[in-house]
């Protein structure tokens, strides 16, 4: 499916799944009692399925957005971003400074 067709399906399902939970919440299911409501319960999760599922289609996972590795470029020293020991030998604790919350 092309991305231009995937967005178009991903908008349709993302408004038919706020139109069908908006319709549950304001609408005539109200007074659904008995076995209808799990009939209910179950189109509401079947909306926020459908919401889901919509925008994972506006907005496609490609490897190419999140690659596995840093950029090969980048320095590769840690120890100048990290905070610095503490006495308690925790990297970037407190140390003994810890107060109560009262």
């Amino acid at each position: 499916m092309t991305l231009i067709a995937s967005r178009l399906v991903g908008a349709a399902l993302i408004l038919t799944g706020i139109a069908v939970g908006f319709w549950l919440a304001l609408g005539v299911p109200q007074d659904w009692t008995g076995g209808m409501r799990w009939l209910r319960t179950a189109l509401a999760l079947a909306s926020f399925g459908a919401i889901s599922l919509g925008v994972r289609c506006v907005f496609p996972d490609t490897s190419d957005d999140s690659p596995d590795h840093g950029p090969s470029d980048a320095p590769h020293d840690s120890a100048s971003d990290a905070p610095p020991d503490t006495s308690d030998g925790v990297r970037g604790g407190r140390g003994g400074s810890r107060r109560s919350c009262g």
